[in-house]
């Protein structure tokens, strides 16, 4: 009798732990195939190469400033070990 009581707590238990499981599964999936979270950040800063044009460096700049709000930008000589260029 103890043993037939044993096997069904524990049929109980592995029951409920699928429940459970199940509906974390559940939040999960729908969390990541759903719209971005609001925790999710932006990338705070940003690399331009030198083969940009013009255009494509001001519509690149304009378009991360829209994204972030106040921004400011720092402008240094590219390292070879950056991907920079060997000049």
């Amino acid at each position: 009798m103890n043993a037939f009581l044993i096997i069904l707590i524990m049929l109980a238990i592995f029951a409920g732990g699928y429940c459970i499981m199940d509906k974390i599964d559940h939040v999960l999936s729908s969390s990541f195939h759903g719209e971005p979270s609001k925790y999710q950040q932006r990338p705070s800063c940003m690399m331009l190469p030198d083969s940009l044009s013009d255009e494509e460096l001001i519509r690149t700049i304009r378009h991360f400033s829209a994204q972030h709000g106040h921004s400011i930008m720092i402008l240094r000589e590219s390292l070879p070990d950056d991907g920079g260029n060997d000049a």
